[in-house]
């Protein structure tokens, strides 16, 4: 698994920053205030739906999906939310721009919160985002506080080639349509979260990925 997907702690992402590591780990307050700063700065609202609906779509129990490439607000939340937790050294911008520079340098701009369901089974659906030559970063939070274990991040398997792409190039590619068996067991990687392990990347285009087989967690970003 290693060998093919990185993992950073976010110490090591911001070095010049104190604090973050530490208090992204030990408040569920603060993990929170990251994902309603997400909304805050990022989301846009739909002129063409009520305002009920658009409350809706901007809740934390909602998955929202935005373009971490540009700030309405100038990444303001974020930097409040860093200050009123004691999170030295660190901006909004830089902390945003710093995890989506690790999609390399072409990138689409997305990033979806992806809401926690609780902690369940579920249904392995082997894909790939786009099955292009690009990274894929995904921020991890956990179901509480000082915790470490599988089911916040998704599972990878390593693939020998490449899928062929019948379609149009960066569309969803899933893996029934290309073989007719399951994903062996002893090639799924399962990752494990814990302090100092925040942030997994991996390239689409080598893997396929499905839910864990059991979420655990808050929620999951993931920026393309």
């Amino acid at each position: 698994m290693n060998e093919h997907v990185k993992f950073y702690g976010l110490d090591a992402l911001f070095p010049k920053t104190s604090g973050l590591q530490t208090v992204f780990n030990s408040s569920a307050e603060f993990r929170t205030g990251i994902r309603k700063a997400m909304r805050d700065d990022f989301f846009v609202q739909d002129q063409g739906m009520s305002d009920k609906a658009n409350a809706a779509i901007r809740s934390l129990s909602s998955s929202l999906m935005v373009n971490w490439k540009t700030s309405r607000t100038g990444y303001a939340a974020f930097t409040a939310l860093f200050e009123q937790h004691g999170v030295s050294g660190l901006d909004g911008e830089t902390f945003i721009q710093t995890l989506g520079a690790l999609c390399g340098e072409e990138s689409h701009g997305s990033l979806i919160d992806i809401t926690g369901t609780g902690r369940r089974r579920e249904r392995h659906s082997w894909h790939q985002d786009s099955g292009l030559e690009r990274f894929t970063v995904m921020l991890g939070f956990p179901p509480e506080s000082n915790w470490s274990g599988v089911g916040v991040f998704s599972h990878s398997v390593k693939l020998s080639h490449p899928l062929r792409q019948d379609g149009a190039a960066g569309i969803i590619i899933q893996w029934e349509d290309y073989a007719s068996t399951d994903v062996p067991i002893n090639t799924i990687g399962r990752p494990e979260y814990f302090e100092g392990h925040e942030v997994m990347v991996y390239r689409d285009s080598d893997h396929i990925h499905s839910a864990p087989d059991e979420t655990n967690r808050e929620s999951v970003w993931r920026f393309m």
